[in-house]
């Protein structure tokens, strides 16, 4: 039988580090425009593709070859690599791979191609796309790489004919966006964005990622982004997401158009719609300020999935050698067929090497504590072919979710229509949500009068406003002397409780200083439209308001589901944190026959106390 294998190996140096050029070799949809390839688009051939399987072809005017895609695989940052099964056209198969080797300038990055064609006929027509030209245009594409990290200047990775035009039109919409807004350096930096950004970055701007790119705090950002709504500079639409694999799976423009449960295309799955956990906010321009093109080079694309450090095929008892480079946190390692999972806590100072295998039949949970850079050995003891996916828990410090956003009060003020429909009932899931009120608020009256009393409470909402912003928190509502946010996690809500207390505490000018309690629970709820606005019920949120009732002057009362979280552990055993634990009991009205296990936190050499 005649071979008509092909093989290739392209070595290039890069002076960045692997950390640094992933973000661009893995974001494949960017880099595959910038290697000239064509734009690709979903395929109909098929009715019983594998889990996780694309079926892909070229633009119709350029090309009519369909293929099989097979999911990507990578280890951040040093490997990633996809496999294509054609069915017609000059490949078989086609296999690339991408390695990022650590040197002391910098970095090697290998590209590999490798595969066979469908004949000799086809070979020849295959060897004339990997030419010395083709080499070339992969090193210029990364030193453009370079000069981009290098320089800082993220917003554009170069500056297309389109950036030169139109000088006045930036210029006022700058000044306009400066205005509405009063942020100068932010209204410049989106501008300069949205002018000088690639296509294929600005079709769905994240907010936390924009966050990070101007290294601006997340609450600043989003305002930025907000104002650019409402003077139509920017669209923003909401991304539905698949709870199992993170994949995108619906775009809305408008909360009233979500409906559920869906289907995910990507891993064969029904999920139910979550307010907190599977609905985001995202961002493009407004066609009349930047117009996109709707082509499409990746639909895999790695980048997409920033939380995923490891998803790799293993083979049925194969020992699989893998290095990562992991920030601090909390990981989970899954398989696709076994149920055991294994909880890696990542910290300096843990362990360089570990094995770690998966069985069919185990059901088991291990927890291991892992260095920054760990070396792992992944062994397949079953009889099948699994996938084993590692993944950064703390996802949701990638994405904004919509009950976040919707309870933000400019968010509000902005787009008072953006609501769910008046009969739909949305799950949010791990919510945490905290009550706090004014424990003196009645010797505040006595002692201040009643205008200047209302005045100091309305001043004391506004500090809540802002400190509850820069946690990523939102107030939903204020019921009186009190007030109802949510936050992403419970170790936001503490260090809000604590800021403002201490904010009222150290002001001065006051005759009687702000006393706050709080309480704080974390759980499921419902999220509703109710009086033009997004709203919470529930359990959740009546524990935390019951909570609210049992602490004192200066304390925060917390439940067992809240102090549980990892971030907020590391908070207590901080010895900067200056926290005391103290054992307490709580009873609920209500709840009565429920027992809530709580602990006393006091700030040593403070008058804060927080009750857990």
């Amino acid at each position: 039988m005649d071979n008509y294998s092909f093989s290739y190996r392209w070595h290039f140096t890069s002076s960045s580090t692997p950390s640094k050029l992933w973000p661009y070799l893995s974001n494949t949809n960017q880099l595959f425009k910038d290697l000239d390839q064509l734009p690709i688009q979903p395929a109909s051939v098929s009715h019983n593709l594998p889990k996780g399987h694309r079926e892909l072809t070229y633009d119709l005017i350029h090309k009519l070859d369909i293929w099989e895609e097979e999911p990507y695989e990578w280890e951040a940052p040093y490997h990633l690599k996809f496999r294509r099964n054609y069915k017609n056209g000059p490949y078989k198969t086609l296999l690339l791979g991408i390695d990022i080797a650590e040197k002391e300038y910098g970095s090697k990055v290998t590209f590999r191609f490798s595969g066979e064609a469908n004949g000799f006929s086809s070979l020849l027509r295959i060897k004339t796309h990997f030419t010395g030209f083709f080499k070339r245009t992969i090193k210029q594409v990364i030193q453009k790489y370079d000069k981009t990290i290098q320089s800082g200047n993220h917003s554009s990775l170069k500056r297309s004919f389109f950036s030169f035009r139109n000088n006045s039109k930036w210029e006022i919409l700058t000044n306009d966006l400066t205005e509405l807004s009063n942020k100068p350096f932010l209204s410049k930096q989106l501008i300069k964005t949205l002018r000088n950004g690639d296509t294929q970055s600005l079709k769905s701007m994240k907010p936390t990622a924009l966050s990070k790119l101007w290294d601006q705090p997340l609450a600043q950002t989003l305002e930025i982004l907000f104002y650019a709504a409402k003077l139509d500079i920017l669209n923003f639409e909401w991304e539905i997401t698949c709870p199992t694999c993170r994949q995108v799976e619906q775009k809305k423009n408008k909360l009233r158009e979500i409906t559920g449960p869906l289907f995910c295309s990507y891993c064969k799955s029904n999920f139910d719609i979550d307010f907190h956990n599977t609905v985001h906010l995202v961002f493009r321009p407004n066609p009349l300020v930047r117009k996109l093109d709707k082509k499409t080079y990746c639909h895999a694309n790695p980048s997409k999935r920033p939380h995923i450090k490891l998803h790799q095929y293993i083979y049925p008892g194969q020992r699989r050698f893998v290095k990562l480079d992991l920030p601090p946190g909390s990981y989970k390692l899954q398989s696709n067929i076994s149920d055991s999972t294994v909880f890696a806590d990542v910290e300096e100072g843990g362990l360089e090497y570990a094995k770690i295998s998966f069985n069919k039949n185990d059901h088991s949970h291990q927890t291991v504590t892992l260095g920054t850079s760990p070396n792992l050995i992944i062994h397949n003891q079953t009889e099948e072919r699994i996938f084993v996916i590692a993944e950064d828990m703390d996802w949701k410090e990638y994405s904004v979710s919509a009950s976040e956003v919707t309870s933000t009060q400019l968010f509000r003020n902005l787009f008072p229509d953006e609501t769910l429909r008046p009969e739909q009932k949305l799950k949010c899931s791990d919510l945490t949500v905290m009550f706090t009120d004014l424990l003196n608020s009645a010797s505040i009256y006595n002692s201040e009068g009643e205008e200047n009393a209302i005045g100091q409470v309305i001043d004391h909402f506004e500090v809540l406003r802002q400190i509850i912003l820069e946690e990523r928190g939102a107030i939903v509502k204020t019921i009186g002397d009190a007030i109802m946010a949510i936050f992403q996690k419970p170790v936001h809500a503490v260090r809000a409780f604590q800021k403002a207390q201490y904010h009222f505490n150290t002001s001065t000018g006051q005759k009687n200083a702000i006393h706050l309690k709080g309480g704080i629970h974390m759980g499921d709820c419902v999220a509703v439209s109710l009086n033009n606005r997004i709203d919470f019920f529930g359990n959740t949120i009546n524990i935390a308001s019951r909570l609210v009732e049992e602490a004192k002057s200066e304390e925060v009362v917390i439940s067992d589901s809240a102090l549980s979280s990892r971030e907020l552990r590391d908070l207590i055993d901080d010895e900067d944190s200056r926290l005391k634990v103290h054992q307490t009991d709580v009873s609920l009205k209500g709840y009565e026959n429920v027992h809530f296990e709580a602990k006393r936190l006091v700030l040593r050499n403070s008058t804060l106390r927080l009750v857990v």
